[in-house]
């Protein structure tokens, strides 16, 4: 025996051994090892030698594992086997690949992107990339990670919920100070900022629909339009006029007091926020873990304006 803690025949006769017992061919073997039969012959014979015992019957076409040839055996594959999967194992480690998430422009800016920074000082290992985009769900199909706002369809049976929002109309300080009587009449008669959106069937709520919510009727159409949400609502913060906001994206801004809320109008939005991977496709382990630290980051407590 060698001289090792594990008291082992040397390594080479033992996988030589190995390939001869799985292929039963000594021949096969020296073709898989890259070696002469001899070569093989002799790992084989020196093997026997030290274990005082036959491995192999030896034929006049071929050769059969004794009952100690099939224990050795079992054994070494059982061990190879739990080898080769903790060197993928490692090398899965040190080769992760990134995780791709999709979100919209405003989730991306306003609540997944500081979101990410934190999650980068808990996993730093992990690399997210992010595609962001207000237009092309297409594509997002292709990401690991995808949020969304509206509802989950049919075929969409691995959506989790990530959080419900509230629709609140915002403004700059200069503009909640001209506007004491917080009605939704009085608003009515505000400047309103539009986003309009090129995507078929948004479900985005515009502000004909949050008035029609609010059980007001009338022309809610007249202001100036933007197509991106984050212009919007910097357009709010420039005393523009009234944004329609969410209340857990705006937070930030909110508390930082670039934006004010007119909490008295604030309404639950029709739809909720949610996460989920690609349909009928097992989660990678860094987007499965991206998709619980996210999950796990909201808690649980009301938003909290102070």
């Amino acid at each position: 025996m060698t001289s090792t803690r594990y008291q082992l025949p040397p390594m080479p006769a033992l996988m030589a051994f190995e390939s001869a017992a799985r292929l039963l061919s000594f021949k096969d073997a020296a073709t898989e090892m890259d070696v002469t039969p001899s070569a093989i012959s002799q790992h084989v014979k020196s093997l026997e030698q030290l274990l005082q015992t036959n491995l192999f019957e030896r034929k006049h076409r071929g050769v059969q594992l004794t009952d100690a040839g099939r224990k050795l055996h079992a054994a070494l594959e059982h061990g190879l086997n739990h080898l080769a999967q903790a060197v993928i194992d490692i090398e899965a480690m040190s080769t992760q690949r990134p995780v791709t998430i999709y979100a919209t422009t405003a989730m991306s800016s306003l609540w997944l992107t500081p979101r990410l920074a934190q999650f980068w000082k808990d996993h730093g290992d992990v690399t997210v990339n992010q595609f962001v985009s207000d237009t092309d769900s297409y594509r997002a199909s292709e990401c690991d990670l995808k949020i969304w706002y509206g509802q989950p369809s049919e075929f969409e049976t691995d959506a989790q919920l990530l959080f419900q929002d509230r629709l609140v109309p915002v403004c700059s300080p200069r503009y909640a100070e001209a506007f004491p009587n917080r009605s939704v009449d009085a608003l009515s008669k505000q400047k309103l900022i539009h986003l309009d959106s090129f995507a078929t069937g948004s479900p985005w709520t515009t502000w004909p629909e949050w008035f029609e919510l609010q059980g007001c009727e009338g022309d809610f159409s007249q202001g100036p339009r933007v197509n991106n949400y984050s212009i919007a609502v910097q357009a709010a913060i420039d005393d523009v006029g009234f944004v329609l906001g969410w209340e857990r994206l705006l937070l930030p801004l909110i508390r930082q007091g670039a934006l004010v809320p007119i909490t008295e109008l604030a309404i639950d939005a029709p739809h909720s926020f949610y996460i989920s991977g690609p349909s009928g496709k097992a989660l990678s382990e860094p987007a499965a873990l991206l998709k619980d630290w996210l999950l796990c980051s909201l808690g649980t407590a009301p938003v909290d304006w102070g």
